[in-house]
């Protein structure tokens, strides 16, 4: 870069009106937030111009600026969003990061409590996609806590929460996750967030061995139209562990009676009737509801293969129980589609399945 050049870009910052200060931290005077940057240190001119404020002629040093390591508060948020927005969590966690960095030099900004939210949010997302490492999960949840401490009344606040508890649940600190799940599930106004706290309850005495509270207190929530997907699919594992078939049934019954329910609910809702369908031995009627459940069913919101298992399962008792009034290859070719996309655990669940 020529030194033309350079002095070309000095009167165009001064005319912005360039404030100087420490840490080599350049502050542009724009229509919203002052930009913060952190330059490198390249080529220095000292120049001097009038402080219009001052009236006093000030000497000051201008660095050449070849490389901004972190943008303003807004730019970063903005770009850190998008990446989120599209799952691309490593540039998202990158972005927010600058996004806080630059957030202490901003003046009057909206988004005070949006950046760090998404920023421990995508950290949580990054943890998910990992190996899930103890120590990772602390440092959320020691942010997630400061968060909520700070901003205790934000739209993100529950949900901030919620996280906590199920760190903690992953952790194995039972007490922890069950202070925070029931503090949530009484205190919170937001319904979907005493959903997700009661969900969390019901997995915690799961996870604690003891089915029987958490099936019971998986009927209340679905009796308070508080159930989720999560929620249904949870009851489903306990419930037929606990060969509770005829109430599962009834219990699916029951939430597929509800009006203008999601269809992913309603997928899980037949799934478990269908489950449970077969338990009582009325294949026709399981068929059916399994079939239905995989057509309204989302695909992000299928439960990996159990669906496909107990749809093969269903498929080979019909396979030997009318082979004499169907060619075999029909159900054949139907058994092996669903038997093709399910793991070795659930194909020998199924080789092995009696009533």
């Amino acid at each position: 870069m020529t030194r033309n050049f350079l002095l070309i870009n000095i009167i165009f910052f001064l005319s912005c009106g360039i404030v100087f200060s420490e840490d080599d931290k350049i502050f542009i005077r724009g229509q919203n937030d002052p930009i913060s940057a952190y330059i490198e240190k390249e080529t220095e001119i000292d120049i001097s111009f009038r402080d219009m404020k001052s009236n006093s002629k000030r000497k000051v040093t201008f660095i050449n600026i070849r490389k901004v390591v972190y943008s303003d508060a807004n730019a970063a948020y903005k770009i850190a969003i998008d990446a989120f927005t599209a799952k691309n969590y490593k540039y998202a966690a990158r972005k927010f990061g600058d996004a806080l960095k630059s957030q202490k030099s901003s003046r009057g900004n909206w988004h005070s409590y949006y950046i760090p939210w998404y920023y421990y949010n995508t950290q949580y997302q990054l943890y998910l996609r990992s190996e899930r490492k103890s120590e990772i999960a602390v440092k959320i949840i020691s942010g997630f806590e400061k968060f909520s401490k700070k901003f205790p009344k934000t739209r993100f606040t529950g949900a901030a929460k919620v996280i906590v508890g199920d760190l903690y649940l992953q952790l194995k600190k039972f007490p922890e996750a069950k202070k925070v799940y029931t503090e949530l599930s009484k205190g919170s106004q937001v319904k979907n967030v005493v959903a997700k706290a009661k969900y969390g309850l019901v997995n915690l005495y799961k996870e604690e061995g003891d089915f029987d509270k958490a099936i019971d207190l998986g009927k209340q929530v679905v009796k308070a139209k508080q159930v989720s997907t999560e929620l249904l699919q949870l009851m489903s594992e306990m419930m037929m562990v606990k060969k509770q078939y005829e109430q599962a049934n009834t219990l699916a019954k029951s939430v597929l009676k509800t009006d203008k329910i999601p269809s992913s609910l309603k997928g899980a809702a037949l799934e478990l009737k269908g489950i449970s369908s077969i338990y009582m031995q009325d294949y026709e009627q399981a068929l059916k509801d399994l079939l239905l459940s995989k057509l309204i069913y989302p695909n992000s919101k299928i439960k990996s293969g159990t669906l496909e298992m107990y749809l093969a399962i269903n498929i080979k008792i019909l396979m030997d129980k009318f082979k004499s009034d169907f060619p075999s290859w029909e159900y054949q070719n139907k058994y092996d589609s669903y038997y093709r996309v399910i793991n070795d655990k659930q194909r020998k669940f199924v080789k092995n399945f009696k009533l």
